[in-house]
């Protein structure tokens, strides 16, 4: 794991009431380990949790591109449209990264697209200003299929 991560990751933890088996799931996620967030859920461990700054295990997974583990996230009941302390969602996290994989998963899992964040801006418009063409295309068609 990434020196700099673990330390942002403890440091945060100590900030914060969470299990041991909470913080283990951070971990997991962002490290892409299935096997280890699939036994955290099992063992109950909170698949919504929320670090400092709002970002859940979801969030984590997708700020690191690891789609298996969001998979696995979604499938465990994590919800697909929460926010962090900047109003981002998981979906605005994957436009930012250009993680095309991500947003069809999140899309797939009716993640909202009329979520503003704190700069009012929406997943379509971060793709519009960032120029994430494919992205863009995607999530306009799904607008429009969705009809919203």
């Amino acid at each position: 794991m990434n020196k700099k991560l673990l330390i942002g990751v403890l440091a945060m933890a100590l900030c914060i009431n969470l299990s041991a088996q909470d913080h283990r799931l951070f971990f997991a996620s962002s490290e892409g380990d299935v096997d280890k967030v699939t036994q955290l859920l099992a063992e109950g461990v909170d698949v919504n949790a929320a670090m400092p700054g709002g970002f859940s295990p979801l969030m984590y997974a997708t700020q690191y591109g690891k789609t298996q583990v969001m998979t696995a996230l979604i499938k465990a009941g994590a919800s697909i449209n929460l926010t962090d302390g900047s109003g981002n969602t998981a979906l605005m996290i994957a436009v930012m990264r250009d993680d095309l994989q991500a947003v069809k998963i999140l899309l797939a899992a009716d993640a909202r697209l009329d979520t503003k964040n704190n700069n009012d801006l929406d997943a379509v418009e971060i793709a519009r200003i960032r120029n994430r063409e494919a992205i863009l295309s995607l999530l306009e068609a799904h607008r429009a299929r969705k009809g919203s």
